[in-house]
């Protein structure tokens, strides 16, 4: 009786859970942020099943891909420098909700998505990414699950409202809307009209379009406003030391950082580059995002004429072979190990 007592206390207590994760965006950027998370709850023993464009290139325990690769094209190198010329506020707004309305019409009823909700599988939880769209809003009211919202930037205007945090006008701005305080009276209220005007046009404008793809999946339409008001919990991938200090309401978690991973050795002959640098070295890199190689020439030679006024040498990103005008301390690749490079002791 003592032994059975002694071993019953040796056992652990274990609940797991069930989860769906979607990030249907195609920008790697964006799925960099999540997978650390859903990486570590697999780790943890839960079982996670996860709907998006960057599936695992070996299997995972207790992890799950379910591929959207083709039913997009990939958002990588994928903006020219034109796109930046004139940019506003309500064109970024209207350009990026573009972009969220193709991605629920293509991806909502991809066979990949079908399949998930013929299979008849149940979850305890979903994880899904606020950026563009609220359409894949309707996988939460058809599984009937909490869910918690994921976003790879700062807040945008609609996710303050969802979860009861306050809006600070005077002092946050609108990620849209780059101003930095203190902030004018006529940047107040253009902070205001900005935000306010966004929020009415993913309600009323935007969400009404994604109905259309809901209705054909589902057959019925599902308010999606309700769904996202209903959230449990809100994770921004933010920093107090980016944005300063602000009210938070319990349910709105910073987690800025959550996708920095330990340092991986960068490759001999980029770190022998470095190295021989003896004043220190500088990365050069526009993101995952936007095409360096569409630089106008005048203001790439102009780039290149003030690396080669520089004593240390330069590390590129560049999607060309080949750069004209470029200086011997400038070195080309097409991708780059961004976070390891920024550890080098010599940058």
């Amino acid at each position: 009786m003592f032994k059975l007592l002694v071993f019953s206390c040796l056992l652990g207590h274990v609940l797991s859970a069930d989860i769906l994760a979607v990030f249907p965006h195609t920008g790697k950027s964006h799925f960099d942020v999540f997978e650390p998370l859903v990486l570590a709850l697999a780790a943890r023993g839960h079982q996670v099943t996860v709907l998006s464009f960057y599936p695992q290139e070996t299997p995972v325990t207790n992890y799950t891909d379910i591929s959207l690769v083709g039913t997009l094209p990939m958002f990588v190198n994928a903006l020219q420098f034109d796109y930046l010329k004139g940019s506003t506020p309500i064109f970024e707004f209207t350009f990026v909700s573009g972009i969220g309305l193709s991605v629920c019409e293509s991806v909502l009823s991809s066979s990949q998505v079908k399949s998930l909700i013929s299979s008849g599988k149940k979850f305890d939880l979903l994880l899904v990414e606020l950026f563009n769209s609220d359409c894949f809003l309707s996988l939460v009211d058809f599984f009937g699950a909490p869910h918690i919202g994921l976003s790879s930037s700062m807040d945008l205007p609609h996710h303050n409202p969802r979860i009861g945090n306050p809006d600070s006008f005077s002092f946050s701005n609108n990620i849209l809307f780059p101003i930095t305080p203190p902030f004018s009276f006529l940047q107040r209220l253009q902070n205001v009209v900005y935000t306010l005007g966004m929020r009415l046009g993913r309600t009323h404008y935007y969400s009404v379009l994604e109905q259309k793809p809901i209705r054909q999946v589902f057959g019925h339409e599902v308010n999606l406003e309700e769904v996202a008001n209903n959230v449990s919990l809100v994770m921004i991938n933010t920093h107090y030391s980016l944005q300063g200090a602000r009210p938070l309401v319990p349910g709105y978690i910073e987690v800025g950082g959550l996708h920095i991973l330990p340092l991986k050795p960068i490759a001999k002959d980029l770190d022998k580059y470095l190295n021989e640098s003896t004043e220190g070295a500088i990365l050069f890199s526009m993101g995952s995002v936007l095409q360096s190689s569409s630089f106008p020439p005048a203001k790439r030679q102009a780039i290149m004429d003030a690396f080669a006024e520089l004593p240390v040498r330069v590390v590129m990103k560049w999607e060309d072979d080949t750069l004209p005008g470029k200086p011997d301390n400038v070195r080309l690749s097409k991708w780059l190990p961004q976070r390891d490079i920024l550890a080098h002791p010599k940058i």
